[in-house]
């Protein structure tokens, strides 16, 4: 059995990742997950731990959500991480 780990990265790092993109459409429980974290990350800049998938592997990110739509989330600084490569959201 292969274990999965996730590497911690800065989220200014993860504009140099390369993502892969399907027509897989996100799990509602996850959008409803992103609203509120974004939410939360205007009013309060509260920060989440986001789990994701890229090319490269599984990384976790701690940071805080300021804008997300169905297709991408923008995360401080202009950095943005596709929807469809969180794997878990976690609200800390």
């Amino acid at each position: 059995m292969e274990i999965i780990t996730n590497q911690h990265i800065e989220k200014e790092a993860i504009a140099q990742l390369a993502f892969e993109i399907s027509a897989v459409q996100p799990q509602p429980q996850l959008q409803q997950k992103l609203e509120q974290a974004t939410t939360l990350g205007n009013l309060y800049h509260n920060k989440v731990k986001i789990f994701f998938h890229a090319l490269q592997g599984n990384f976790v990110v701690e940071t805080t959500i300021w804008a997300s739509s169905s297709a991408y989330i923008c995360l401080k600084g202009g950095i943005t991480l596709p929807v469809q490569a969180i794997t878990a959201l976690q609200l800390i």
